[in-house]
C-alpha cells in the first residue's frame, strides 16, 4: 500500500506529516495505563496472557511477511497493539494459548488476508474474541469450583467508585475505567482520536442504559449502565478503528450511537457481558453504508 495515500485516507484529522509508525507508537503508549492496571490486579496471570499474545502475534506476522512479502520484518507496531487488546480483553484464568490462538487469528486471517494494516473491514480484536468464545466458551467461563467458592462474591455490587477506579471483576484490561480514560486523553491531544465517536457512544450507552432497564422501559440505571471497563475499552480503542468504522465527523456520531444502543440490547436483553465487543462487530459491517450516506458531496465529487 502506498504509504502516503494511507495516512491522507485514514487518518485525516492528523497532520501529514505524522508516519504511520508514529501512530502506531502513540496508541500502544495508550495502553500502557490499562496494562499497568490489570497487571496490578491480576499479578502473573496478566503477564502471561499478555507476553503469550504479543509473542504469538509478532511471530505469526513475521512468518507471514517472510512468506508473502520475503522479508522477515515487522512493518509497524500493528500486530503488538492488537496483541494487547486482545489479552487485554480476556479474563485471567483462561489458558495462555487462547490469547495466542486469538492473536494469530486476528493478524493473520482478520487483517493480512484483506492486505495488512488499514484494509481488513471488522476489528480484529473484537473478532478475535468473537471467535474464540465460539470455538473454546467453556474455556471463557470461570471455573466451576471458582465460582462456587466465590458465589457470595457474585452478589456482592461495588460501589460506582470502586468500578471506576479499580475492580478485578472481568477481563484483564477492564479492571480500571480511569486507567482506560489516561490512555484515551492522551490519544485526543496527541491528535490520533478527536473524541466524537467515543462520547457519541458513551452518551447512547447511558441513554439506553436509562431506557432499556432490566425491569422494563425507562427503569435502567444511565450511571452504572456506563461503569463498565468493556464500555470504555470499545469506546477509546474500537469505534475509533480508522479501518474499520467512518471518518467523517457525522459518521463517526452516528455510528457511535448506533453501537451503544446494540450494546444496551446485547448486554440487557441478551444477558451478554461481552456485547459492547459485539456492537463494535456488527457495526463494521455498516461503516462503509454510512461513511458513504454521510460523506460531504464536494468531497465524494473530488474522489
Amino acid at each position: 500500500m502506498d504509504n502516503k495515500l494511507f495516512k491522507v485516507s485514514s487518518f485525516p484529522h492528523i497532520h501529514k506529516k505524522r508516519d504511520v509508525k508514529s501512530i502506531m507508537r502513540d496508541v500502544l503508549i495508550s495502553l500502557l495505563p490499562a496494562v499497568g492496571v490489570g497487571i496490578y490486579y491480576y499479578k502473573l496471570d496478566a503477564v502471561k496472557l499478555l507476553l503469550a499474545s504479543v509473542i504469538a502475534g509478532v511471530l505469526a506476522e513475521l512468518v507471514w511477511n517472510k512468506t508473502i512479502r520475503g522479508k522477515f520484518a515487522l512493518e509497524d507496531c500493528s500486530a503488538i497493539i492488537t496483541s494487547i487488546l486482545i489479552a487485554l480483553i480476556m479474563p485471567s484464568f483462561v489458558p495462555i494459548w487462547i490469547p495466542a490462538v486469538g492473536s494469530i487469528f486476528a493478524v493473520i486471517v482478520v487483517k493480512q488476508f484483506f492486505g495488512g494494516l488499514g484494509q481488513n473491514f471488522v476489528n480484529p480484536a473484537a473478532t478475535a474474541k468473537a471467535f474464540i468464545i465460539a470455538s473454546w466458551a467453556g474455556l471463557m467461563v470461570k471455573p466451576v469450583a471458582d465460582a462456587v467458592s466465590g458465589a457470595s462474591a457474585t452478589e456482592y455490587v461495588p460501589p460506582i467508585k470502586d468500578l471506576f477506579i479499580g475492580y478485578a471483576s472481568g477481563s484483564i484490561g477492564e479492571a480500571s475505567i480511569l486507567a482506560l480514560l489516561i490512555g484515551g486523553v492522551y490519544l485526543i491531544f496527541r491528535g490520533i482520536i478527536d473524541g466524537k465517536a467515543t462520547l457519541s457512544y458513551l452518551a447512547s450507552v447511558a441513554l439506553f442504559s436509562f431506557i432499556v432497564g432490566k425491569d422494563g422501559l425507562f427503569t435502567g440505571d444511565a450511571i452504572r449502565g456506563l461503569m463498565s471497563g468493556s464500555i470504555f475499552l470499545v469506546a477509546i480503542f474500537m469505534v475509533n478503528d480508522f479501518a474499520t468504522t467512518p471518518i467523517n465527523n457525522i459518521g463517526k456520531i452516528i455510528f457511535g450511537v448506533f453501537c451503544g444502543l446494540l450494546t444496551v440490547v446485547f448486554q440487557v436483553i441478551g444477558n451478554n457481558s461481552d456485547g459492547a465487543y459485539y456492537a463494535v462487530l456488527v457495526m463494521n459491517l455498516f461503516a462503509p453504508m454510512i461513511e458513504s450516506l454521510t460523506i460531504p458531496k464536494v468531497t465524494k465529487e473530488a474522489i
